[in-house]
């Protein structure tokens, strides 16, 4: 087709739907769960005897409501970051490959279909053939072989679209990443940080084409690649265990930087835990001034008596019959290079004397409990440990004494991952990815922890202990409580009103502020309770659609990575990466 429109291409999806809503998919998969149509309109004509044909004019039915085609919605970000389109017209060479390998898997001609969408009328019969091969579910061998190297980006580099060809084999130096560590994160984040090109925002809206001279240069297709290869190579360990630790050898690069987004992870999860605390306080206080809500939470012993719990350490058990999910375990086999089977509990300590000492001094006290040489140890004294204790709290109902038991647990948390930079991340070997890592960095995050440590030299922010000289706890409940006011309620209102400023309406005001400055909880959202239901959000790392996506590629059981297990393809691609010499 020439420079067809969006009507157009409507009528061509159009077919696509009513063959997929056709055929009998399997149960596992995706299915044609995700396609958007009249399905209650096909599904009426299927089950009609008398019916020859589906009208698929607007009279007809429509997509998602609206007579366009959801490519020029959704579909074309994808193809963009695979670079198989140039532009809404234009295939590049991978997609004219991918589009004949589709056109000699199905039993129906382009010319049929193409006679179908003129007279805007499918042939009843065309959708029975067309069901039989080209549903979404359905994929030849040399679909999935193009496919797989679309997605990790085994194609030769150039910065001219007519010139993309599937070329290079898997092999360990397509791993590395050094050479790009000095690539802006902040403008290539999606690449690493959400791990795969369907899921984001950014790829969902994209409505153009890559500048193909960026995109290698600055790695963009490593940082891809490394990570669904990691993801793939951890995930089979931690089902099979064929090693007592996972063994990383061609992807210790991409583990660096997945552990510096883990550990980034954390940090949201305890900035996102001291606000819950404080939020919860609020509908618990209110009306209440900033000044009584942080002394209720932090001026009082049981902060300083749940900081003290923390610190003497956590005990961490496995419950009884149960199964961890396969992407926690990778986190953990990543971040500390082992992992539990079976789902964490958490156990405080029964220490009942209060803190008494500074910030620094329960940094001392966390890096004493390190065994020597692997600071990054899943001890009671792990960011893990304190995570599933604060986890566990969340789930009790709200009161004043579970927010200072939260905020306790939380400010240990931070004090723990403030303490990485002196142990590793001040070392001249993690430097490259220290300094790539800095230029996606926004306040509160792993590098505000880093600067609550006075080992950071750059820009401290640990706060002086002059809140309130008068209430009787310790030095570090005073900066908790500075740290909370920085980052809790102060960024809250500043980024709230900013998003109102900008017309962003989907911010729910979740503390209102009179002109004193007094706080009161907003009881006319949620149905009055917390903010998604008193947890922090979802982790950076989102996995949802690779799951389809490896499944869809045989290289997983299921469509799950919440249960993946690795079929003998993914380890044999796993394998082709990281053994030197294999080929595929």
């Amino acid at each position: 087709m020439e420079k067809h429109t969006a009507p157009e291409r409507a009528l061509y999806e159009k077919f696509l739907l009513a063959v997929s809503t056709k055929h009998d998919c399997t149960t596992d998969g995706t299915g044609t769960s995700g396609i958007v149509g009249n399905d209650s309109y096909l599904e009426a004509q299927f089950s009609d005897p008398t019916s020859e044909s589906i009208d698929i004019s607007s009279d007809g039915f429509t997509i998602a409501g609206e007579d366009k085609s959801r490519f020029d919605s959704y579909y074309k970000g994808i193809l963009y970051r695979l670079l198989l389109f140039e532009n809404e017209w234009t295939l590049t060479p991978l997609g004219e490959q991918l589009a004949h390998a589709y056109d000699d898997a199905v039993n129906f001609e382009f010319d049929e279909v193409s006679s179908a969408v003129a007279n805007k009328q499918l042939p009843m019969e065309l959708v029975e053939r067309g069901s039989d091969s080209g549903c979404l579910c359905q994929i030849s061998s040399e679909e999935r072989e193009l496919l797989i190297r679309s997605y990790w980006y085994l194609v030769t580099p150039t910065d001219h679209f007519d010139e993309l060809a599937f070329g290079p084999r898997p092999t360990p130096k397509l791993l590395s990443l050094r050479e790009y560590l000095g690539t802006d994160l902040d403008a290539e984040s999606e690449a690493l940080i959400e791990s795969t090109l369907a899921g984001t925002e950014s790829v969902e809206g994209a409505d153009y084409s890559e500048d193909l001279d960026l995109f290698f240069s600055s790695g963009r297709d490593a940082f891809v690649r490394s990570s669904l290869v990691l993801l793939l190579s951890v995930g089979d360990w931690v089902n099979r265990r064929p090693t007592s630790t996972p063994m990383f050898s061609a992807l210790e690069d991409t583990r660096e930087a997945w552990r510096l987004l883990v550990h980034s992870e954390y940090a949201s999860y305890a900035f996102q835990s001291l606000f819950i605390s404080i939020l919860e306080a609020v509908k618990e206080l209110e009306p209440v001034t900033p000044s009584q809500l942080l002394q209720a939470v932090f001026g009082n012993p049981d902060f300083d008596r749940a900081v003290e719990q923390a610190l003497s350490g956590v005990s961490l058990s496995e419950a009884d019959n149960t199964e961890r999910s396969v992407l926690s375990s990778i986190r953990d086999a990543v971040y500390f290079g082992e992992s539990p089977r079976g789902v964490l509990e958490a156990q405080p300590s029964d220490q009942t004397e209060p803190f008494t000492g500074t910030w620094m001094t329960a940094c001392d006290r966390l890096q004493a409990k390190d065994p020597a040489g692997d600071s990054f140890s899943l001890s009671g004294h792990s960011e893990r440990a304190y995570r599933t204790l604060i986890s566990q709290t969340l789930t009790e109902s709200p009161s004043i004494g579970k927010s200072r038991r939260v905020a306790g647990y939380s400010t240990v948390l931070l004090s723990r991952l403030s303490t990485r930079y002196d142990q590793y991340y001040s070392n001249d070997a993690q430097q490259p990815f220290v300094n790539w890592f800095n230029t996606a960095h926004v306040d509160p995050g792993a590098i505000t922890c880093w600067q609550l440590h006075d080992s950071y030299g750059r820009d401290p922010k640990l706060p002086e202990a002059t809140l309130n000289s008068e209430w009787p706890t310790s030095e570090i409940s005073h900066q908790a409580a500075r740290i909370t006011k920085q980052w809790g309620l102060d960024h809250y209102f500043e980024e709230l009103y900013n998003k109102i400023k900008n017309g962003n309406g989907k911010s729910p005001q979740l503390i209102e502020v009179d002109g004193d400055g007094v706080l009161t909880f907003n009881r006319d959202i949620n149905d009055g309770g917390i903010y998604n239901g008193g947890y922090p959000n979802a982790p950076t790392l989102k996995f949802e659609r690779l799951g389809d996506i490896f499944y869809e590629l045989g290289l997983i059981e299921g469509n799950s990575l919440s249960e993946m297990v690795v079929t003998d393809q993914g380890r044999q691609l796993v394998s082709a990466f990281t053994n030197a010499g294999d080929d595929r």
